[in-house]
């Protein structure tokens, strides 16, 4: 198109637009059909009417990465326009009229539609996103922390594990904070891209420490006159600031110190307490009431010889006086400013062999001994037939065994407490005879009976002996029972009873009871349980039982 043809277009395309302002009305997109409102028709049959369409088309490049994506769009306008006449409604179309680029796009639409008096068709532009699913990497990463166990949150995730600790991520940076009594909170960014594993952090302290030595034992300290508690020569964690230390011992006169807590220091505090002091005369007399000049040591520590007055520290004092072969040993209570007075008898000195005998008689034991049943009766209830251990004929009773089992600990060379077993098992037999051919009748009863023993014993006299022999003669011994559980047989008729009988009372005595080395022998010993007592429904009753034990063995502990 030549410039005169532009001219001639532009002409007429303001004539028909100063015609066309007097008519509102609008143009409608129907596909290739253009229409006017029907209550407009008439003024559109006398006047002519111009209409601008605009057509969008896009064109898309996309440049893939890694990880970005850029759009970049080209957008252009084509304009048609359709002139519609008063005969017939005939349209003639003339497309591509106009062709801008989208840069100029809503300028020369602003221009044409002021021009024209028409509403001009927004133009938008849509960014697309590409989106690939395996662009999402995840990989495994270890947060490691000195020190350890340091609660971690990642991307607001608050208490995600604790270090040393593994995370399943994706790629990317993420967001993490670390955080542990008595330190700093860490935060900051990690990137995970695939080339480390381990994420290490560094905490820093937030606290001081204060370290306390030559502390006497039981000290109290306060802090800014809050107690607590006891000190030991250790250290304490404290927040950074300035302190007033108090300290406290009842043998001790007060003391306060000004400290100063830094961030990540250690500051040392020195006990400088100093002592109440208070006196101790002691005098001395040996086993035979014979005053006698003696070392003296309090607390372990060699002070001088009795007689004697010696300044010591006050509270309460371990002293020991000795000779070489006598010596007294107990503790004193000293009072500040005071004397106490101290009137040590000595004892001889006991060797160490002796030492180890006596320990050995003091010791925890376990002894068993067996035996057989002495002189049991029996009494029927039914018939009041005795049934005992006596010749019967040709069927003899077995006169049964007894084992009584003892777990001893010796309180002192004659003293002790035990707990037991008792367990016994015999028969006893009845003879009589028929009236009408004097044949034997003979009737025999089993009896059991087991119970738990718990008791005392005391040994009349003891001797350490000689070369490694421990003796006891004559050792008592009492227990209580709290039941035997017993079981008669009727051997005749095969009739079974069982039952328990009430609380008894156990007596024993020992001639002889001796530990050689580790081994324990036990000589003579008797027993007896008096007033045995069946219950009214079993078919007899037995009164005592009486056991004898030749010998007993054990071991020492």
């Amino acid at each position: 198109m030549n410039v005169i043809a532009w001219v001639f277009f532009i002409v007429t395309l303001m004539t028909f637009s100063q015609k066309a302002t007097a008519l509102d009305a609008d143009c409608y997109d129907k596909g290739e059909d253009y229409f006017i409102p029907a209550q407009d028709l008439l003024e559109a049959k006398k006047k002519a009417l111009l209409c601008f369409f605009a057509e969008i088309s896009f064109k898309t490049s996309v440049k893939e990465g890694n990880q970005d994506v850029e759009f970049k769009q080209e957008t252009n306008l084509e304009a048609k326009s359709s002139l519609i006449d008063w005969q017939g409604l005939r349209k003639a179309a003339t497309p591509n009229l106009y062709r801008w680029p989208i840069s100029d796009v809503n300028a020369n639409l602003k221009a044409l539609s002021k021009a024209n008096e028409k509403k001009v068709i927004p133009v938008t532009k849509e960014m697309q996103e590409v989106w690939h699913s395996n662009e999402i990497r995840k990989d495994i990463i270890e947060l490691i922390s000195n020190p350890s166990g340091a609660s971690v949150s990642i991307d607001g995730l608050e208490s995600a594990c604790q270090t040393p600790c593994k995370l399943e991520v994706i790629h990317g940076e993420h967001t993490v904070s670390l955080w542990k009594q008595d330190y700093s909170r860490l935060s900051g960014t990690i990137r995970v891209d695939g080339t480390r594993d381990s994420f290490p952090f560094e905490l820093k302290e937030n606290i001081g420490r204060i370290a306390f030595q030559n502390c006497p034992e039981g000290t109290g300290i306060l802090i800014d006159g809050n107690r607590l508690g006891v000190t030991s020569n250790g250290q304490m964690k404290v927040a950074p600031g300035n302190y007033v230390l108090e300290f406290e011992n009842q043998e001790y006169f007060k003391s306060n110190q000004v400290v100063s807590a830094k961030v990540g220091e250690t500051v040392t505090v020195t006990c400088d307490l100093k002592a109440k002091i208070g006196g101790v005369e002691i005098s001395a007399k040996d086993s035979k009431g014979q005053p006698v000049k003696a070392s003296v040591t309090i607390d372990g520590v060699l002070i001088g010889k009795s007689p004697g007055v010696f300044d010591v520290r006050a509270g309460s004092r371990r002293v020991r006086v000795f000779t070489e072969d006598d010596v007294w040993e107990d503790t004193v209570k000293v009072e500040k400013s005071a004397v106490t007075h101290v009137a040590a008898v000595l004892t001889p000195i006991e060797s160490e062999a002796e030492k180890q005998r006596r320990d050995r008689l003091r010791s925890l034991s376990l002894i068993m001994n067996i035996g057989q049943m002495s002189d049991q009766s029996l009494l029927e209830r039914k018939t009041g037939n005795y049934f005992e251990f006596k010749q019967c004929g040709s069927a003899d009773p077995d006169k049964g065994s007894s084992i009584r089992l003892r777990l001893t600990k010796n309180l002192s060379d004659n003293f002790g407490l035990s707990v037991g077993l008792i367990s016994a098992d015999y028969e006893t037999c009845h003879l009589s005879y028929d009236s009408k051919n004097y044949q034997e009748i003979i009737d025999k009863y089993n009896v059991s009976l087991q119970g738990p023993t718990a008791g005392i014993h005391y040994s009349l006299y003891s001797d350490p002996g000689a070369n490694g022999v421990y003796s006891r003669w004559f050792t008592l011994s009492v227990s209580a029972m709290k039941g035997l559980n017993f079981e008669l047989k009727n051997q005749s008729t095969g009739t079974k009873w069982t039952g328990k009988t009430s609380h008894k009372v156990l007596g024993e005595i020992s001639l002889i009871d001796m530990v050689i080395g580790h081994i324990r022998v036990s000589i003579l010993d008797a027993a007896i349980v008096s007033d045995t007592e069946f219950p009214d429904t079993s078919p007899a009753e037995v009164k005592d039982i009486k056991m004898l034990y030749i010998i007993g063995f054990g071991a020492v502990f």
